[in-house]
């Protein structure tokens, strides 16, 4: 599961800059599509936050009365735990690489940005417990999630590695609301076979046709689960 800057962003540099800038302009997209449903967000692959935190700062501007929304993040906080044989060279091209930044965030980094924002979040966001970081790796931890009467509206999934996008998309796909979207982080991304292996079973599976955002490549694109086949992304429409 990507771990510190998540996946190879260029860092805190003009290039990483900009590559998070288009993030941002493919998550507010995501965020105006869901905003007036009712459901809580979730992102698998948190990273160092910035993903979780931007969803949250997004859906806080776009829906400023909701109180109701939480907000859920996951990560091994680690490097990528057993990648098969196939995902070894891109695990491997990470480790090495200059702009490498797993290991240098830890969850407490993460909830300390978290609370930091709760302090700047409009008035009747303020609520740092509308938060909650899970540490492990994602085949485990969701097996012990209790999940309760939570239902999601968004779901963010960026492991990169087959085992954990299997499971994330197996627990998250029957939790995500009718309207809700479902978005892969690196689907048909060559470096990531595992991820991409995974989704295009599952859109197959499903019968689904993944969307790309407008303006940026990174999220790869999103699906959106509806009441009807017919005014889906459903291929069966």
């Amino acid at each position: 599961m990507k771990k510190g800057g998540g996946t190879l962003s260029g860092g805190d540099t003009p290039l990483g800059r900009h590559l998070r800038f288009l993030e941002t302009f493919a998550r507010h997209e995501a965020i105006t599509k869901v905003a007036s449903l009712r459901g809580s967000i979730a992102q698998v692959g948190v990273g160092d936050g910035f993903g979780l935190i931007t969803l949250a700062k997004l859906h806080d501007l776009v829906a400023p009365l909701s109180t109701s929304t939480h907000f859920f993040g996951f990560d091994t906080f680690n490097f990528y735990p057993n990648p098969d044989e196939d995902e070894l060279r891109s695990v491997e091209k990470l480790a090495t690489s200059p702009h490498n930044r797993f290991g240098a965030v830890t969850r407490e980094d993460v909830e300390l940005r978290i609370a930091e924002y709760a302090e700047t979040a409009p008035f009747s966001q303020r609520k740092k417990s509308r938060f909650r970081i899970v540490e492990g790796p994602v085949e485990e931890t969701l097996d012990s999630f209790e999940v309760g009467g939570t239902r999601f509206k968004l779901v963010e999934i960026d492991v990169n590695l087959r085992t954990g996008t299997k499971k994330a998309l197996e627990f998250f796909w029957p939790l995500l609301a009718p309207g809700g979207l479902l978005i892969f982080g690196s689907y048909s991304m060559g470096d990531w076979p595992g991820e991409t292996d995974e989704v295009h079973e599952f859109l197959l599976r499903e019968g689904l046709m993944p969307r790309a955002f407008q303006d940026s490549d990174y999220p790869s694109g999103f699906v959106v689960k509806s009441f009807r086949n017919n005014d889906s992304d459903s291929l069966h429409s």
